[in-house]
């Protein structure tokens, strides 16, 4: 899906030289690695400058095969016009010692594709988009672009996480941030030997870290989903987990008295008895009758949409559905918050420092008879009352309330999943037809699972497939 893109987006984009403070690298284009890669990459240079919140990044690449020449000859670039401006400095494509620069205004095409709508997602980014004309296997391509952002959330603050290439060989990488002399940053890596050389000059600090002539490293087989990138590079001035949740917890503004909360709350209470109940019913709602859909066009993702117009519009994401939830128990008297969480890295991310990026999801901690609970309101079909909701593994999360201090453990898992499965045979030896039996159990994810596929497929179908 694709849109018209305004032209207050399309402005966001320019063409021009690099910043005065950009150090620009030269690549070493005769660099040959063995092993018949579709590309040589001989440079990739990232350079933070963060007093002017801006972002330099420089690569160069050889193309060596025509596959290589089709993924690459149209080259694209997504940003979000709402906090990000874009400055082009080169688009170049150089053949035996001539050079063609693309980095021209009338060769800018701008898209608005939703890529991710299949999945409810809607992100609002814009794609700028150049068709290089010409290109041949050898060619070497040489671009170059500096993004200014200004993130909604701690905007005096700078942060960067990035994951070096590990499955191809690089000639250069180089990764550094200037900041003003003083300013305290920090930052973490794969390894505690990868440090940067530190320079001083004019009041300002500059750290760069440089790697040449890596190798491809070969991947494992069962490497778990949860461990961070065998390569990786964290620089961050966040003092602290609190300071995160100060700054996430005071912009998802809480609206405990709003109308359409106290209708709902009113509602549940009425229709349940006990505490418990209230909790399943509360979990059910939002679970099943607020519909997935992520549209992070306007807040960029990070801050929720009001619990009153989620409720009346009846569709959210996972911080919507989580904010509508831990709110709608509080109306009930139950206590309950919000917890940001990484569903990738789960218990990694306590090896990152403190920063905003390092969670892509949320749930819901709430306490019942003493015990807590973690849901999660984008999940459906769930049963399993308000003590027993499987909730996926994600170990650790940061809780979004006034007394949370960092990351926490999630409590204890409610309940087990199990899968069973019994066939029996029953063989006629008189050559008549024979019967097969087959008994199924499943309980906690399991059973949410066939739950799910029943009400999506029916039960035809799910009886088909199994037979299959």
């Amino acid at each position: 899906m694709s849109s018209v893109v305004p032209p207050a987006d399309q402005s966001r984009v320019t063409i021009g030289p690099a910043p005065a403070w950009v150090r620009v690298q030269a690549a070493d284009e005769s660099y040959r690695p063995a092993g018949g890669q579709p590309y040589t990459h001989l440079l990739l240079d990232e350079q933070y400058h963060a007093g002017l919140r801006e972002h330099y990044t420089h690569t160069v690449q050889r193309l060596e095969t025509l596959g290589a020449v089709r993924a690459a000859s149209q080259w694209r670039f997504d940003f979000d016009p709402a906090t990000q401006e874009v400055v082009i400095h080169s688009l170049l494509v150089r053949r035996a010692g001539a050079a063609v620069e693309h980095a021209q205004p009338e060769r800018l095409r701008f898209l608005q594709r939703e890529e991710q709508l299949d999945r409810y997602v809607m992100h609002g980014q814009v794609t700028v988009l150049v068709l290089l004309e010409d290109v041949r296997p050898g060619d070497i391509l040489d671009l170059s672009l500096t993004t200014r952002s200004r993130p909604r959330l701690l905007p005096d603050r700078f942060w960067f996480f990035v994951s070096v290439p590990s499955e191809v060989p690089l000639r250069m990488c180089r990764f550094s941030i200037r900041f003003p002399k003083g300013r305290r940053f920090a930052w973490k890596a794969y390894a505690p030997g990868f440090a940067p050389v530190i320079e001083q000059a004019e009041g300002e600090t500059t750290w760069r870290w440089t790697m040449e002539n890596t190798v491809a490293l070969e991947p494992e087989a069962q490497v778990p989903t949860w461990l961070l990138p065998p390569l990786w590079l964290q620089v961050s001035d966040c003092a602290s987990w609190q300071e995160v949740i100060a700054a996430v917890g005071g912009a998802w503004q809480e609206a405990l008295d709003g109308p359409e909360l106290t209708r709902k709350a009113e509602e549940i209470a009425l229709a349940a008895e006990t505490l418990a109940q209230r909790v399943e019913k509360a979990l059910e709602f939002v679970q099943d009758e607020i519909r997935y859909l992520s549209v992070n066009i306007e807040l960029g993702g990070q801050i929720p949409a009001a619990p009153g117009d989620v409720l009346r519009r009846r569709y959210g994401d996972c911080k919507d559905k989580s904010f509508l939830l831990s709110q709608l128990l509080r109306r009930l008297g139950v206590p309950a918050r919000p917890v940001l969480v990484n569903s990738l890295w789960r218990q990694s991310v306590q090896e990152l420092l403190p920063t905003p990026d390092a969670f892509d999801h949320a749930v819901v901690e709430y306490e019942l008879e003493g015990r807590r609970y973690w849901a999660d309101a984008t999940l459906t079909l769930q049963g399993g009352g308000a003590r027993n909701r499987p909730v996926p593994d994600l170990r650790l999360g940061l809780p979004l309330s006034p007394g949370a201090k960092g990351l926490e453990p999630a409590p204890p898992p409610a309940a087990e999943s199990a899968y069973e499965l019994h066939e029996t045979y029953y063989l006629d030896t008189t050559a008549g037809p024979s019967q097969l039996l087959v008994q199924v159990a499943a309980r906690g994810s399991y059973a949410e699972e066939l739950r799910r596929a029943l009400v999506s497929e029916g039960a035809e179908a799910v009886a088909k497939s199994r037979e299959q």
